[in-house]
């Protein structure tokens, strides 16, 4: 199928290969152009992909390779590399597929997938997990620690009656009394204290009885 971004710039083809370095023993084509690199250490993203610019805007040198060598990407499929290799763009390494297929045979879902305890160190046992639908995305789940999940909730409920959110009174709460038990949640987050602490914690004294 002859490719629709051939047909509007021929040279295309040759400023794309200008950009492509073959290693001989894995067969890879690495990518010698701009590679993606995200701000954030803690979220590598696109981290090691390949980037060109095309004529209408830029695109992951991977996905631009498959679009002139092969044809265009079928809608909802990525492209994931047979060789592992993020830089590579040789089209043969290249297969696409679902977004959840692509997940399970990268490093990141083999992560998460392989994980036995929630970052508070709880066992990730069938008594003690659960899974919440991720909101607008179908058919994807986040996996919950039902501990953290009943210790979150008390922490919520102290917070509101500290700020008098459970009294009986006339009216609604302040911004303000609602902004102090956002605070008192956030300090309890980055605190990240045991169950064994709540009743010692001073979390009363740290919001006050805010209303309008």
């Amino acid at each position: 199928m002859p490719n629709q971004y051939l047909k509007q710039s021929p040279l295309l083809l040759d400023r794309f290969m200008a950009k492509v370095s073959p290693e001989p023993n894995s067969g890879c084509w690495l990518w010698t152009g701009s590679i993606q690199q995200s701000p954030f250490p803690k979220y590598p993203g696109y981290n090691g992909y390949g980037s060109f610019a095309r004529p209408g805007k830029s695109k992951l040198a991977h996905r631009a390779s498959y679009e002139l060598f092969v044809g265009e990407i079928p809608d909802g499929l990525h492209i994931d590399h047979l060789c592992r290799v993020r830089s590579c763009v040789n089209p043969k390494h290249l297969e696409p597929v679902t977004r959840a297929e692509n997940v399970r045979r990268g490093n990141g879902g083999a992560y998460f997938r392989d994980k036995t305890h929630c970052p508070q160190g709880h066992e990730y046992s069938p008594e003690n997990t659960t899974v919440k639908p991720i909101s607008g995305k179908p058919n994807r789940f986040n996996r919950i620690c039902r501990t953290c999940a009943i210790e979150y909730g008390h922490r919520k409920r102290q917070a509101q009656r500290a700020a008098g959110l459970f009294h009986a009174r006339p009216g609604r709460p302040s911004p303000e009394a609602q902004a102090a038990v956002a605070e008192a949640l956030r300090c309890w987050r980055l605190s990240k204290q045991p169950s064994s602490d709540l009743d010692q914690d001073p979390l009363n004294s740290l919001i006050p009885r805010l209303w309008e």
